[in-house]
Formats: C-alpha cells, sequence, structure tokens
C-alpha cells in the first residue's frame, strides 16, 4: 500500500515541517475536490448575513406547500427545544425580514407568541441588542430570542442588558448555531421537497454554503488525517494556538496601517488615533503619533477625519462628530464610513440612502458603512467558517499590490461620501 504524501514527510520536529505536512494534506483535498456550481456563492460571499442568509432563511420558514400548509416552518420551530410551546397553528404565523431591525421575526397572535431570530455571521453584537429585541415582543405571552450564529457561541453579556421599570434586566436568549439546528434542518427541507425540484436543489445549494461556512465541507477524511498530524505533535500545536492570535493582530494592522499612510494627502491628514483596551467603547483614548501599534495593547482602534475640524473631542465623547472612519477590532473586524450619533445621524442617513456605493444598514454609532466592509473576530474563540476568511485577509496582507488596490478603494469611496455630503449638507463642514 503507498504511504500517504502528508504522512510521509519528514519534518524535523519543528512547527515548519508540521506546518508543512497540513499544506500537502490540504493540497491533496483540494484537488481531488470538485466545486459544483452554486448560485448563492456566485452572487454573494458565504458569510453574507442580511443578503444571501437571513433573506434565504426568511423565504424558506415563509414558503407554503400546495395545501396551503407551512411544513418548512413547522419543522424548525420543532428542531428549537426552546420554541416546542409554539408549534400550534404554524399556518397562520407571520413571518417578518428586518422588521424595527430584527433580522427574523415571527409572530402569531392566537395563540400569542413571538420568536425573535438574531442572526450573527461575523458582525458583534451591538449594545443592548437583543435586549431591546426582547422587550419590542413584550406585548407576547410566550417569546423567546434565537441567537444563530455558525457554532452556537454565547452573545456578548451586555447586548442582553434592558431597562424596564426603572430597573436593569438580562433577556434570555437561546443559542443555536447553522451546523447542530439548520444543517440538520435543511436536511429535513430536502426531503420535504422531493415534488418540488427547484426548491429542493435550492435548498440543497444553499446547504452547501451551510457546510462550507461551519467547515463540513472539508471532509471527514481529511479532519481523522488532520486531527492525526495534532495527536502526534500535540507540544507544537499548541505552541501555533498562542501564535494564531498576535499573526491576526499583524495581519489586521497591516492593513490599517496601509489606509492610515494613504489616507494622508486625499483626506487632508493620517486621521486621529482612538482606542482602548476595555470590552466596550467606554474610555477610548488618543493614540501618540510616535507609539508602535504593535505595542499598543488594546482590543480596538480607530481613524477619525472630522468634517469640521473646529469640533473639539471631548473627554466623555468617542470622537467629534459626525466624521470619516476606519475602524478595526477584535469584535467588530474592519469598517469604514461615517461614525455619527449626534442629531446629524439620521439626515446623513437619508442623503447616503442612494449612494453609489450600497451601504450596510445604519447603527447606533454609524450613519453610513460600506458594504464591502471586511467582518472578521480576531480572536481564537472556536468560532468556525472563519478559515476561508483568514486567509483571504492574511494573503491581502502579504500582497503588497493587492493590498495597495484594496486600500485605495476604501479611501476613494470616503472621498466619495464626503464629497457627496459637503454637497448636499454644507453645514457640517468648515469649508462648504
Amino acid at each position: 500500500m503507498a504511504e500517504d504524501p502528508a504522512m510521509s514527510v519528514r519534518g524535523n520536529g519543528s512547527a515548519h515541517g508540521l506546518l508543512e505536512r497540513v499544506r500537502i494534506l490540504y493540497d491533496l483535498l483540494e484537488a481531488a475536490r470538485r466545486e459544483p456550481f452554486n448560485v448563492f456563492t456566485a452572487i454573494r460571499k458565504s458569510h453574507d448575513e442580511v443578503n444571501l442568509h437571513s433573506r434565504f432563511l426568511h423565504a424558506l420558514l415563509s414558503h407554503r406547500d400546495a395545501e396551503g400548509g407551512r411544513p418548512y416552518l413547522r419543522k424548525f420551530l420543532a428542531s428549537v427545544e426552546a420554541t416546542f410551546a409554539f408549534q400550534p397553528d404554524v399556518e397562520d404565523a407571520v413571518v417578518e425580514r428586518e422588521h424595527q431591525n430584527i433580522d427574523l421575526l415571527i409572530t402569531h397572535r392566537n395563540p400569542d407568541w413571538a420568536v425573535v431570530i438574531e442572526n450573527k455571521i461575523w458582525a458583534g453584537d451591538q449594545p443592548g441588542q437583543l435586549g431591546r429585541y426582547y422587550r419590542y415582543v413584550s406585548e407576547y405571552r410566550q417569546r423567546v430570542v434565537l441567537y444563530l450564529t455558525p457554532d452556537g457561541h454565547e452573545p456578548e453579556a451586555q447586548s442582553r442588558k434592558y431597562e424596564q421599570d426603572g430597573q436593569m434586566h438580562k433577556a434570555p436568549v437561546v443559542c443555536i448555531s447553522y451546523r447542530d439546528n439548520i444543517l440538520p434542518w435543511l436536511k429535513e427541507c430536502q426531503q420535504e421537497a422531493f415534488d418540488e425540484p427547484s426548491l429542493r436543489e435550492s435548498v440543497a445549494q444553499y446547504r452547501a454554503v451551510v457546510e462550507r461556512l461551519t467547515g463540513h465541507s472539508l471532509g471527514g477524511a481529511y479532519m481523522e488525517k488532520l486531527t492525526d498530524l495534532c495527536y502526534r505533535n500535540l507540544p507544537l500545536v499548541m505552541d501555533l494556538m498562542h501564535a494564531a492570535v498576535p499573526a491576526k493582530k499583524r495581519v489586521l494592522r497591516t492593513i490599517w496601517k496601509q489606509v492610515e499612510e494613504k489616507a494622508k494627502t486625499p483626506l487632508g491628514g493620517p486621521g486621529i488615533r482612538f482606542g482602548h483596551t476595555g470590552s466596550t467603547y467606554t474610555g477610548a483614548t488618543l493614540i501618540p503619533r510616535d507609539r508602535d501599534l504593535e505595542k499598543w495593547k488594546c482590543c480596538w482602534h480607530c481613524l477619525l477625519w472630522p468634517f469640521a475640524q473646529n469640533r473639539k473631542t471631548k473627554d466623555e465623547r468617542l470622537h467629534p462628530e459626525p466624521a470619516l472612519c476606519v475602524e478595526i477590532g477584535n469584535d467588530v473586524g474592519l469598517y469604514y464610513g461615517i461614525r455619527c450619533i449626534d442629531n446629524n445621524r439620521r439626515q446623513i442617513e437619508e442623503v447616503l440612502r442612494e449612494f453609489e456605493v450600497d451601504g450596510l444598514p445604519p447603527t447606533k454609532n454609524w450613519s453610513w458603512r460600506s458594504r464591502r466592509a471586511i467582518p472578521f473576530a480576531a480572536d481564537t474563540r472556536g468560532r468556525l467558517g472563519e478559515r476561508e476568511l483568514w486567509g483571504q485577509l492574511a494573503q491581502l496582507a502579504n500582497d503588497e499590490t493587492a493590498l495597495a488596490k484594496c486600500v485605495e478603494e476604501i479611501v476613494a469611496t470616503l472621498v466619495r461620501v464626503r464629497e457627496t455630503l459637503r454637497k448636499e449638507m454644507p453645514r457640517l463642514f468648515d469649508d462648504p
């Protein structure tokens, strides 16, 4: 029997030797794998939670069969233990998408229940987000908030808090995952759609996207061999795990510092540096120009270009309002757009609603963010589906030509946004 090429490589007991064997093992997997055409990945990125996942889940949960039944909605509720009490009469339930910024909302008036689904692929939790949604459905007798992620991890504690009757409460949240809940449900949906070929094929293609998102597409044989390599070289594997976090941060900062350098001329300076070390934006401080970012022990930092330079930065405020912003952080990834939390936010949203570069939905702190934002998590909490995205980011950071092009596009977009607002809202600027 021929020896497995990946296992036959004789490393020198170093991390380099181990990585070489992993690389060969993966190359063998890729050589044997044929990627079929997939309409979803052809038009959207596999981690696009708003325009791919939430939209398709909404369509599937809303679908009725020839008799008017809701088998897919019924099977979904049955697959989530916390919603067993909500199953009766699902045919009359209302399924909404992006209602009051809730990704998916399922409600029924008789019996009286509501199911909130917050869909998180890469984005971090907004302040009080889940608590706000839980309170919104307080009029229903039975209610539950489902927190849907690739691997079922817990939400941030601050996201669950809400105030009611002058007291702070913590919203109960049920964590579900694409891996353990959505994939089995999609398999059932495929079987249910045996007499609807177009729907069955659509579910099959979407299921392939979810398998890739959760790491299932790598194949059992590959993971078994990879586990065997780790078993034989566990001390080296532990070293690599510890090195992963600083390596990811270096990737992030390489991209971020390029933006800082390239933006100097078109945006009138390198931007104001802010950073902080805590888990929230409270306590953000100015980062001195001579401070080496590699030694700056922070989990978040941003560059800001205020529209009006004479606006002073107050200690209790994050930054002058409003401002162009490029920010990077462990839980927010890389975003760029307009940060604004003062009374100009709503008007800026309206002005940029039809901007030539599509924007993500506005949030409490962002009037506008480019849809081409790069969301990712810098930690190693075991989130599934990061492999492909981190590979792209690392490749970008290590390719000077590609990185320069990406940064030029970011800066050019910010310049166009600023000029659009200068024309439509000149009062925001020192030099209208």
